[in-house]
C-alpha cells in the first residue's frame, strides 16, 4: 500500500508499507509414510550427533548413494522454508531551480523459518581403493566412506536492516547534469529466536588432555545466550556516487559515473549453522587401505599388471551391511562448520564511461567501457583442516591439523574428534572489465533493430555465483585458485530486430486478412564459450578428499587447432598428480594446473518468429504467433567429459571418451504456436 502527497507543485512524498510472505516446502518420496530404512538390512542410519535418534517422519527416505564414475543415487531431500519480508518507505522529491532533490529511507524486518539439510539421511560413497573401480565396490559391498545423517533442525531468523540515501541531480547548464548521491545501508547481523545457531571458532582455544583444540560458540543453547549474533556487527555502509552527462553538441552525449554499492549474505547461507551439535551434524568414517602387492590379469591375450590395495591392520572395515561398525560412528570425527567473527558484507565499486552518437534515421551508435572491483566475496571453502598431500597414508584423520574439538554444551565429553570443516568466509576479490559498443535503431517505419557487442573479462577468487564454492584445490592458497569466472563470456554478440510487414497496408477485404497485419522477429546470438578445466579425484592426494577438485599438472597447452564434439581439448596435455603411487614420490602435490584455462563450445543460436495480427473490431484483436527458438536447430555443445585414469598406478590419462562432449547447454529447435487475444 502506499500513500502520495503533494506538498505544493515542487514537493511530493510517497510513502510505502508492504509484506512479502514466500513459503517454499518439499517433502521426500518416501517422507510421511511407514518406511523403515532399518528393514533394508544396510544398518541403522539415525542422526547420530543428536543422541542417535532415528528419523522423523518428515525426513525418512534413502541414504545418499555417492559414485565418482557413474549418476548419484538418492531420493529427493525435503525441506520447508517460510520468509516473510516488512517493509517500509518514504521518499520525497523536491524540485529547486536547477536541482531536483531526492531522500529517503527505508526500514525492513525478515524472518525465516526453515527446517533443510544438504544430507538429511546420510551418505555411502564408493570410490576405487577398495576394489579397482567405484561401481565394482559398491557390488561388493565395501564402502569408501559413510556419513551419519544430519535429520532436518528448524531454525527462525529474523534481522533488520535500514537505509538512508539522498540524491541531486543538478542541471548545471542544457549541455550539462551531475548526479549526485550518497547512501547509507545498515545490514543487522541475523539472530536464530530459537538459539540453535553455533559455530566452531579456531580463535578460541580449550585446553585439554588433548592440548589446546577449537570451541563450539556459543557455549550453550536454546536459552537467551545463545540468541547471538555470530559475527560481529559492521557499523553500515556509506557509499558515495556520482554520474556526470554531457553533450558537446546535439548529436552527442558523453557520460560517466561511478559509486560503491553494497549487498547482503542471504539468510539461507547463515541457517545452516544449527546443522551442528549437539543437534545435528556429521560424523564420518573412512576407510584406510595401504598399497600391496601386483598381480598379473590375462585378458583378451594381454597381460596387465594390477596394483591391488589391502585394508590396514587395526582399522574397521566399512561395508554394506555395517556401514556404522554397529552405532559406533557417534565417536567418529565431525564435520563442522566455522564462520569468521570479523565477516563483512560484500561491497563493489563500479564505474564506466561511454560516449553516444545520433546517426541519420533514428540511428544511435554507443561506445562504452564498464569496469567493478568486488571486496568481500563471499565463498564456501572446504577443506580447511584437510591433511596436506601425504604419500602412501590414506590415514586423513591421523594428517589433519586440527584432530579435536571442545563443545562447552557438554563438558564431560572432553576433546571430541574433528574431521571435515568448511568456513564460510568473506575474503574473496573480484574483478571485471569490459569493452562495448552498440547500434541501435528505434522503432519507426515499421523497423527497429539493435547489434550489441561486447569484449570483457571477469576473474577473481571465491564463489563464483551465489551458492557455487570457488573449488580451491589447497582450501589455504585463496589467490592460487583465482582464475576467469565459470560465467565469463570474452566475446558476445547480439543482433535483434522487429519489422511490421508493409504488405497489404492499403489493402481491404480478403485480400487485406491475408496480406496484412504480419510482423516477423529475430534475435542472433553469438558468444564464446565458457571455462573449465580438467580434474583428478579428489582422493588421490590422501587430503581427505572434502569436497575440493583436485587439478593435474600441466605439460602443454591443452587446446588443440581444430576441436570436434569428439575430441575438444588434448588429454595428454595432463598428468596425474597422487600420492598412492608407490614408485612416484614426485606426483605426491597440488597439480601446477589452473583454474578455468580451457574454453567450452561457443553458442550460436537464431531464434525467429512470425506473428499474424487481426483487427477484428476497433478494440478487439487477434494475434497468432509462431515461434523458433534455435531456429537453425545448432547445437550449443556442454563441456567436455573430463580427463580419466584406468588403474590406480596409472599416470597418462588413458579412460575412454576424455574430451568428448556428451551434453548440451541448451535445446534443440522448439517451435511452438501461441493466440493471443487483446481487447
Amino acid at each position: 500500500t502506499q500513500w502520495i502527497h503533494m506538498f505544493g507543485q515542487n514537493v511530493i512524498n510517497e510513502a510505502r508499507f508492504g509484506i512479502n510472505t514466500w513459503d517454499d516446502d518439499r517433502e521426500g518420496p518416501r517422507a510421511f509414510t511407514d518406511f523403515d530404512i532399518d528393514a533394508l538390512g544396510v544398518g541403522k542410519y539415525r542422526v547420530a550427533a543428536d543422541g542417535n535418534r532415528e528419523f522423523r517422519p518428515l525426513e525418512r527416505g534413502l541414504p545418499f548413494l555417492d559414485f565418482s564414475s557413474t549418476d548419484d543415487i538418492t531420493d529427493i531431500e525435503g525441506r520447508f522454508d517460510r520468509s516473510n519480508n516488512f517493509q517500509f518507505n518514504d521518499n520525497l522529491s523536491i524540485i529547486r531551480g536547477s536541482h531536483t532533490l531526492k531522500m529517503g529511507a527505508s526500514l525492513t524486518h525478515i524472518t525465516l523459518r526453515r527446517a533443510a539439510a544438504n544430507n538429511t539421511r546420510g551418505r555411502v560413497r564408493f570410490r576405487t581403493n577398495e576394489s579397482g573401480f567405484d561401481v565394482a565396490s559398491f557390488l561388493l559391498g565395501f564402502p569408501n566412506r559413510t556419513e551419519t545423517g544430519q535429520g532436518m533442525p528448524d531454525v527462525d531468523l529474523s534481522a533488520n536492516r535500514s537505509a538512508i540515501y539522498i540524491t541531486d541531480d543538478w542541471k548545471v547548464s542544457p549541455r550539462l547534469t551531475l548526479n549526485m548521491g550518497l547512501r547509507w545501508d545498515y545490514y543487522g547481523v541475523p539472530v536464530d529466536k530459537l538459539g540453535q545457531l553455533r559455530s566452531l571458532d579456531f580463535t578460541i582455544l580449550t585446553n585439554t588432555d588433548k592440548g589446546p583444540v577449537p570451541t563450539f560458540i556459543p557455549s550453550t543453547i536454546r536459552n537467551d545466550e545463545a540468541k547471538q549474533k555470530l559475527f560481529n556487527q559492521d557499523p553500515g555502509f556509506l557509499q558515495p556516487r556520482l554520474g556526470i552527462a554531457y553533450r558537446p553538441s546535439d548529436k552527442w552525449v558523453i557520460r560517466a559515473g561511478g559509486g560503491w554499492f553494497s549487498s547482503i549474505t542471504t539468510l539461507v547461507n547463515i541457517s545452516i549453522f544449527n546443522l551442528q551439535p549437539p543437534l545435528s551434524g556429521i560424523l564420518r568414517l573412512d576407510s584406510v587401505t595401504d598399497v600391496d602387492r601386483q598381480v598379473q590379469v590375462a585378458f583378451n591375450g594381454e597381460t596387465f599388471n594390477i596394483q591391488t590395495r589391502r585394508f590396514r591392520e587395526g582399522t574397521g572395515i566399512l561395508t554394506l551391511d555395517d556401514p556404522f561398525f554397529g552405532g559406533r560412528a557417534r565417536s567418529s570425527p565431525l564435520f563442522a562448520r566455522t564462520l569468521e567473527t570479523d565477516r563483512h558484507e560484500s561491497d563493489t565499486w563500479q564505474w564506466s564511461f561511454d560516449i553516444q552518437r545520433e546517426l541519420p534515421g533514428n540511428i544511435s551508435w554507443t561506445v562504452g567501457y564498464v569496469g567493478s572491483k568486488n571486496t568481500h566475496v563471499s565463498d564456501n571453502v572446504d577443506g580447511v583442516n584437510g591433511a596436506p598431500p601425504t604419500f602412501l597414508d590414506s590415514n586423513t584423520q591421523a594428517n589433519r591439523p586440527n584432530q579435536f574439538y571442545f563443545d562447552p554444551n557438554v563438558p564431560e565429553l572432553g576433546a571430541q574428534a574433528l574431521g571435515r570443516v568448511r568456513f564460510y568466509d568473506a575474503y574473496g576479490n573480484g574483478f571485471y572489465h569490459g569493452l562495448l559498443t552498440r547500434l541501435e535503431k528505434k522503432y519507426s517505419s515499421g523497423l527497429a533493430f539493435g547489434v550489441s557487442y561486447s569484449y570483457s573479462k571477469a576473474w577473481g577468487d571465491g564463489e563464483d555465483s551465489g551458492g557455487s564454492a570457488s573449488a580451491r584445490q589447497n582450501p589455504l592458497d585463496r589467490l592460487g585458485s583465482r582464475a576467469r569466472r565459470a560465467f565469463d563470456l570474452t566475446h558476445s554478440m547480439v543482433i535483434n530486430y522487429v519489422w511490421d510487414v508493409p504488405f497489404g497496408r492499403n489493402l481491404t477485404g480478403a485480400a487485406a486478412t491475408l496480406l496484412k497485419g504480419w510482423q516477423t522477429n529475430g534475435i542472433v546470438t553469438l558468444r564464446a564459450g565458457f571455462p573449465f578445466y580438467p580434474r583428478v579425484g579428489n582422493s588421490d592426494l590422501n587430503t581427505g578428499g572434502d569436497g575440493n577438485p583436485i587439478r593435474p599438472d600441466r605439460i602443454a597447452d591443452g587446446r588443440i587447432d581444430n576441436p570436434t564434439r569428439k575430441l575438444w581439448f588434448d588429454p595428454q596435455a595432463f598428468r596425474r598428480v597422487s600420492c598412492r603411487i608407490p614408485a612416484h614420490p614426485e606426483l605426491c602435490h597440488f597439480g601446477n594446473s589452473g583454474k578455468n584455462i580451457l574454453v567450452s563450445p561457443p553458442q550460436r543460436t537464431v531464434d525467429f518468429s512470425v506473428f499474424k495480427n487481426f483487427e477484428v473490431t476497433e478494440r478487439l484483436k487477434v494475434q497468432f504467433r509462431t515461434e523458433l527458438f534455435n531456429a537453425l536447430n545448432t547445437p550449443w555443445f556442454g563441456t567436455p567429459r573430463n580427463i580419466g585414469f584406468i588403474g590406480n598406478d596409472t599416470i597418462v590419462p588413458n579412460a575412454s571418451r576424455m574430451g568428448e562432449i556428451t551434453s548440451l547447454r541448451a535445446d534443440m529447435r522448439i517451435i511452438q504456436f501461441g493466440l493471443k487475444v487483446m481487447f
